[in-house]
């Protein structure tokens, strides 16, 4: 063989190789989609979500519902949490966000969470993030009551979107 024809077959196999690569890839974003669309469809179609919209909330390309509530912006995210039994159950994590009261505030966490009877709270920085007590079935008009109720005692104002990106800039 002269040195030509190896070169050759090792291009060829180099090619083969990156072309396997390349269709593998494709497949698994193919499966990716897939499974993303089943889960938006899923949430979407979920009775439990229906309250969400009828409050004016919209279901987001990231796969949370996003709105507005007594001026507050809230987020509610549908996620999955193991039990004691390591069964997948399925639960909801809702964020509130909020104007911080100082400059000060800015970076400042409280990492214990607040038991409140409706679930626990979790403040860092301008958000509240609360774990509803009944996180399958979440009552959610009553937890959003609860939060801004919360927020609105203790001196904080809502957020606007566009103030709440410029405070993640700093």
């Amino acid at each position: 063989m002269d040195k030509l024809s190896i070169i050759d077959s090792i291009l060829l196999v180099v090619t083969c190789i990156c072309v396997l690569l390349i269709v593998f890839k494709l497949f698994s974003i193919v499966a990716t989609e897939k499974k993303i669309k089943k889960k938006r469809r899923e949430i979407i179609d979920a009775e439990r979500y229906e309250i969400l919209q009828g409050l004016g909330f919209t279901f987001t390309k990231k796969l949370y519902f996003e709105g507005i509530y007594r001026g507050f912006l809230i987020h509610v995210s549908p996620t999955t949490m193991r039990d004691k039994k390591n069964e997948v159950l399925p639960c909801n994590v809702i964020q509130a966000y909020y104007q911080p009261k100082l400059r000060d505030d800015i970076g400042k966490k409280i990492v214990e969470p607040i038991s409140y009877h409706l679930g626990n709270l979790f403040f860092y920085y301008s958000t509240v993030i609360f774990i509803p007590t009944n996180f399958i079935q979440p009552d959610f008009k009553e937890n959003f009551e609860g939060i801004v109720n919360i927020l609105i005692r203790e001196g904080y104002t809502p957020i606007s979107k566009e103030d709440l990106m410029k405070l993640d800039e700093v």
